[in-house]
Order: structure tokens, then C-alpha cells, then sequence
């Protein structure tokens, strides 16, 4: 009271600003750094040394076992070393007869990421709702392939959040969520938007609906999460419901319902390594019940390119799958400078 009363301007000065952490962030523990792993990988040798100074010791006996808290061989401090699986697709193509004309088929099965990652909406366009990029784009494509084909089948992938793809797919970024309906507009960025698992299912969900309406002669099918949807009245035993996550899989059962209903010849529209993996390794089940040619044909543009015919052949199928994983697949770490095809002239 004794200073307000002497100065009374002293009330009026503003106060100075406390610079006070109230949430102190603890600093990051670099114990798997590459810095401190040398430093103790120093430090056990030193030791080793002077203790082989005094004491026999077996250097074979010692460097059998790890010393390092992740092995060398598969990770980088922790990280799994990655390859690109595309390069068994280069690999396969010289097992297998090319074709330069376009087969004929009694199906033909589509997986969602052929269908539409190549078909983005028109950024150009004054009408961007969802209902303005199924009309135009998707399902004309549709009806042209139910025109030439018997049975279409598209494809979709389930998303479920307690698998072990949604780690691979959070590797990929995260996109902004959009509620996907006829009104809703498309997203300006549509490859990151298809990073959201939720707005590929509600996307996938929306197309499914617009195929069960389309009128068609032939039969088009279309997943819609664990069941199926067609234009047409058919019976789903045998593809519904169907557990399977990965469209991957999911594919070869509607082949082999496909093979059971009368179509000898299905060709397979996919841009995935992983899908070519797997129809080798399926491949002489699905001639046992009565597949003749099963071709895979790979989009490598955003245009409608011409289709690339892969007949498979049984050499090395029964074995394809456990070596496909066991070199880097997804969640499944490679060896360290080892690719595909460096592992597959191994």
C-alpha cells in the first residue's frame, strides 16, 4: 500500500509476461539411435577384448547370438526394410505367355483399385457432386464391360480397423474426411481422399448401390461390405457373406463362382502384385473344377490402355506365396539389399 501511495502509476504498468512451461514435453529417447547403438556395440567389443586378454573365450560361440536389439539383416534401428513387390510382376511375365490380343471371356471380375483410381472425377467440371462422377465416369465404363461380357464382377475392398493393413495403409498418409453422398462434392485432392478408409467404404457402399440399379442384360455383381448386390435376382451361395478383408482374396472366390456357373474363362482386371501372387497359386485348384484360361490384365496408365493377356502356367505355384511373403509383403519385413528379383535368382 506503502508504493500505490507514492506513485499510483505503478497500478497501471502492465505486468511482465511469465515465461512459465506448464507442459514440459519430455526430450526424446534416442536409445535405439544409430549414434548410441555404435557406442555400445564399442563398448561390448572393448570389453571382449580385455576379457579375452585373461579368460578363453570362443569368438564363433559369441557372435552366434544377437547383439543388437533388432536384427541387422531385416530392420533399420526398429524400421522394417521395404522392397517393391512390383518387380516379381517384371519377373513372372517371363514364365508366362503375352499376348498382344485381347482374350476371349465368359467374366470378367474388376478389382475397386482398377476401376477407381483410374477414374478420378473432372476437376474442369461445373458439376463436381458425387452423383455427377458416378453417372458419367463409373458406370458407363461398367455398362460397356456388361455389354461384352456375360458375368461382371466388381470388387471392393472391407476395411476393418483392428487389422493388420490398417497399419500399412496409415504408412500412406492420411486424407480428409468427406461424407460421400449424390449431393456431396467430390474432394479437389481424390487420390489422398482415398487414403480415409472411410470415405473408400462409404465410396464403395454408394457405387454398389448405383450398379444393383443399372439396367443390363448380363449379370453385374458388386460387393457391399460382407454381402453382395446384383442388377439381377441371383443366389449368393458360395461369395456371400464373405469374410475376407482384402479384395485380393475375395477376387478368386467370385472366380471360382464364376468357373461353377458355366464361365470357363475369366480374365481378372487388377493392377496389384499381389493378385498376380495369388492367381498362380490358386491357379490348378481352379483347373481342378473346371477353369480353362484365367488371364490377369494389368492398367499401367490412367487411360482405358489395352488389355495385356497373362496366361499362367503351374511351374513354381505351389511355393509362390510362402516366397512372396517371406521377401517383403506389406507388414512383412525384406532382407536388407535383397529385392525380389535378387531373391528369386537366389
Amino acid at each position: 500500500m506503502k508504493g500505490l501511495e507514492e506513485d499510483a502509476s505503478i497500478f497501471y504498468l502492465p505486468t511482465k509476461k511469465n515465461r512459465t512451461a506448464f507442459f514440459h514435453r519430455e526430450p526424446v529417447h534416442d536409445y535405439f539411435s544409430k549414434a548410441r547403438v555404435t557406442k555400445r556395440d564399442c563398448q561390448l567389443f572393448s570389453k571382449l577384448f580385455i576379457s579375452c586378454q585373461n579368460k578363453e573365450c570362443d569368438l564363433a560361440e559369441f557372435f552366434r547370438h544377437e547383439n543388437h536389439p533388432f536384427p541387422a539383416a531385416l530392420s533399420d534401428s526398429g524400421k522394417l526394410y521395404t522392397c517393391q513387390k512390383s518387380q516379381l510382376a517384371t519377373v513372372l511375365e517371363s514364365h508366362v505367355t503375352i499376348s498382344d490380343v485381347e482374350p476371349m471371356a465368359d467374366c470378367i471380375i474388376v478389382y475397386d483399385s482398377a476401376l477407381i483410381n483410374c477414374l478420378p472425377p473432372r476437376t474442369h467440371s461445373k458439376h463436381r457432386a458425387f452423383e455427377d462422377y458416378a453417372e458419367p465416369s463409373v458406370l458407363p465404363t461398367i455398362q460397356t464391360l456388361s455389354e461384352k461380357y456375360k458375368r461382371t464382377d466388381i470388387v471392393f475392398d472391407v476395411y476393418l480397423p483392428s487389422s493388420l493393413e490398417s497399419e500399412t495403409r496409415s504408412e500412406r498418409g492420411r486424407g480428409v474426411r468427406r461424407r460421400v453422398a449424390s449431393s456431396s462434392r467430390t474432394p479437389s485432392d481424390w487420390r489422398a481422399s482415398l487414403r480415409d478408409s472411410s470415405n473408400e467404404t462409404e465410396l464403395s457402399n454408394y457405387l454398389a448401390d448405383k450398379i444393383s440399379e443399372m439396367p443390363s442384360t448380363n449379370a453385374i455383381i458388386a460387393t457391399n461390405g460382407e454381402d453382395v448386390v446384383s442388377n439381377h435376382p441371383m443366389g449368393t451361395g458360395g461369395i456371400a457373406p464373405c469374410s475376407h478383408e482384402e479384395g485380393d482374396t475375395r477376387m478368386f472366390v467370385r472366380v471360382r463362382r464364376a468357373v461353377e456357373e458355366g464361365s470357363p474363362n475369366v480374365i481378372v482386371k487388377a493392377n496389384d502384385t499381389d493378385v498376380l501372387v495369388i492367381a498362380i497359386s490358386v491357379l490348378p485348384a481352379l483347373q481342378g473344377i473346371g477353369l480353362k484360361h484365367l488371364w490377369l490384365a494389368f492398367d499401367r496408365s490412367r487411360s482405358e490402355p489395352a488389355v495385356n493377356s497373362c496366361m499362367f502356367t503351374k511351374q513354381k505355384s505351389s511355393g509362390l506365396l510362402f516366397f512372396h511373403a517371406h521377401t517383403g509383403c506389406n507388414v512383412v519385413s525384406a532382407f536388407r539389399g535383397r529385392g525380389k528379383k535378387t531373391a528369386w535368382q537366389t
